[in-house]
């Protein structure tokens, strides 16, 4: 019999004013951010567009070496490319590297790593100025990528995953708010 009015006592709980209304703001809170989830992940990528650009121009240097035009860099920026014998240099080293010694005037890089056979090459650098380098038959393949402003890009980036987690917990709280109804008071 205490069993029975301890259930019965939930059930009053569960259907009562204070309940309802808690589920109606779930449910409001939980429409609330996974929509402010869905606008900061539909947007970020949109507002990275004009910082991130690709390039494929490479120019006849020496037998067997490419560069780049010059690239100018004016704050700290991000420079990506693929390919196994592609480097970065001070534009100040152009005219003494070669393909024995480029090691030595290779800027540091922050990421070196090969996937199904394919090299790709990271550095993170400030204001200055800049060539990629190739050695190889033909540079057809390289492409390289600048992406200007790296700090506000990581930035967005972080917001991105940010409203992704958004959206995820926006659609836990709306799916609570909608699903948990009233019990039967029978």
């Amino acid at each position: 019999m205490e069993c029975m009015a301890q259930t019965r006592q939930h059930d009053i709980y569960v259907n009562s004013q204070s309940c309802r209304e808690l589920r109606k703001i779930l449910l409001i809170i939980g429409l609330a951010i996974l929509v402010a989830g869905l606008v900061m992940a539909a947007s970020m990528p949109e507002l990275e567009k004009p910082h991130i650009r690709t390039y494929d121009k490479m120019s006849s240097f020496a037998a067997g070496e490419y560069v780049s035009p010059e690239l100018s860099i004016t704050g700290q920026s991000e420079i990506s490319m693929q390919g196994v014998s592609t480097y970065l240099i001070d534009a100040s080293h152009l005219s003494i590297v070669n393909a024995s010694n480029i090691g030595l005037y290779n800027i540091h890089e922050v990421l070196n790593l090969t996937v199904s056979g394919v090299a790709t090459h990271s550095y993170v650098v400030s204001a200055g100025h800049y060539y990629v380098v190739y050695f190889g038959n033909s540079s057809s393949s390289i492409n390289y990528t600048i992406i200007s402003d790296y700090g506000l890009v990581s930035f967005m980036g972080t917001l991105y995953v940010a409203g992704l987690a958004m959206i995820l917990v926006g659609i836990v709280a709306t799916a609570l708010g909608a699903v948990l109804r009233p019990k039967n008071m029978n």
